[in-house]
This record gives C-alpha cells, sequence and structure tokens, in this order.
C-alpha cells in the first residue's frame, strides 16, 4: 500500500469481505473468515501488515481501510 499511498504507517481500521474461512494474516497473525464472510477489525490496534492466502483465482475479496 506504501507504494500507492504516501505517508501512511498503519491503518486504524478495515473491513473485509470474501469467500467463508478465506485465510488472512494481520500483524503476523493468522485469521480466517467466519462463515458469513465479514471481518472488520475497530479496536484501536495498529495495523502494520495484512496479506491473503486465496485458495484460487476465485476467491475474490474486498477490504476497506481507514488511516
Amino acid at each position: 500500500m506504501s507504494q500507492n499511498y504516501t505517508n501512511i504507517q498503519y491503518l486504524k481500521k478495515i473491513g473485509i469481505q470474501g469467500p467463508p474461512l478465506l485465510l488472512l494474516c494481520i500483524n503476523k497473525e493468522q485469521i480466517r473468515l467466519g462463515k458469513n464472510g465479514i471481518y472488520e477489525l475497530n479496536n484501536g490496534m495498529n495495523i502494520t501488515s495484512i496479506g491473503f492466502v486465496p485458495k484460487s483465482e476465485k476467491d475474490l475479496f474486498i477490504m476497506d481501510f481507514e488511516y
């Protein structure tokens, strides 16, 4: 993200919508989306890294964020 947005050191809030059980990694911790396919993080934690591990090319997702 730092390539597209300047002066971003961390994210404050994120919202992710994707296929159920999609694997993602936030600040080096593995997380899976629940059965509803929605994940929100808004607890004051600074998000310094995020990654996604789709099973196939059809595992599309949307991520909203605030910095």
